[in-house]
C-alpha cells in the first residue's frame, strides 16, 4: 500500500507478506525525496517506529479478534462501493 502523507516530500509503502491463516509479515518503509535526513525526519521515523505503528498495529489485531467472535455476522465490507 502505498500512502502520501500531509507531510511535504514524504510517503510511506506498507508491503504485507501472508504467511499462514493467522499470521501476515509486515515491512514499513518512509521515504523523503531529500539525500540527508534531517534531525526532524529523523525523529518522525522513531515516532512510527515508537508510537504510530505500535498503536496501528494493535488496532488491526483487535479487529482480527472480532473477526472471529461469535458476533461478527460477516456483512461484508464498511465502505462504499465506488461505480
Amino acid at each position: 500500500m502505498l500512502n502520501v502523507t500531509p507531510i511535504k516530500g514524504m510517503m510511506t509503502v506498507i508491503y504485507e507478506f501472508p504467511v499462514d491463516s493467522e499470521t501476515t509479515l509486515q515491512n514499513y518503509d518512509i521515504y523523503f525525496t531529500n539525500e540527508e535526513l534531517t534531525d526532524e525526519q529523523k525523529s518522525l521515523i522513531e515516532w512510527y517506529r515508537d508510537v504510530f505503528r505500535p498503536e496501528d498495529l494493535r488496532l488491526v489485531e483487535s479487529v482480527q479478534k472480532g473477526l472471529k467472535s461469535r458476533g461478527y455476522r460477516g456483512q461484508g465490507a464498511s465502505w462504499p462501493t465506488v461505480a
